[in-house]
């Protein structure tokens, strides 16, 4: 299992190579979307291969699920760090956390797929999707109430069901 870091830079990295170097995506990353993207990929995870991918538990807010550790990693909407300019001590940890995944065929598979059915979207539209009325945020959150955890196992069938099967 990895720990929400690693899983975090790879999507940074993914996003950054999609962004400056193909022109692909036009948005920056923010706190938002790599809090959607990383919830998909657990949810991914949880439905190949009946295990968590990292650590991070998710919780129930009013825009969707959200990493605690990434809420607090990344406090600000948009990650200026990641977008404007990249430190070279920043870029080396982008490096160390990404290039381990890549030895690893089922993170590989979990993470590209998450990346190629849900990583051209914007923010808003992956919070209007992650808040699907039928699925695990639904069943828990309460409008006004923080820190309500979402099932795994509610996570789990729903991308079985929803997510995979319909890809």
């Amino acid at each position: 299992m990895y720990n929400s870091d690693q899983i975090a830079d790879w999507f940074i990295v993914r996003h950054s190579v999609d962004c400056l170097c193909l022109g692909k995506i036009k948005e920056p990353i923010t706190n938002m979307k790599l809090n959607k993207l990383m919830y998909f990929a657990q949810g991914t995870y949880l439905a190949l291969y009946d295990e968590r991918l990292f650590n991070d538990l998710f919780y129930a807010f009013e825009l969707g699920p959200i990493s605690n550790e990434i809420r607090k990693k990344y406090p600000e909407k948009y990650i200026s760090e990641l977008n404007d300019y990249i430190s070279d001590k920043k870029a080396i940890q982008l490096v160390k956390n990404y290039y381990p995944i890549l030895s690893d065929e089922k993170a590989e598979e979990a993470l590209h797929f998450t990346w190629d059915e849900f990583g051209y979207y914007t923010a808003s539209e992956l919070v209007t999707i992650s808040c699907d009325k039928d699925g695990p945020w639904a069943k828990v959150y309460k409008k006004g109430k923080c820190w309500i955890p979402i099932n795994d196992d509610d996570i789990k069938e729903y991308f079985k069901d929803s997510v995979i099967e319909c890809s």
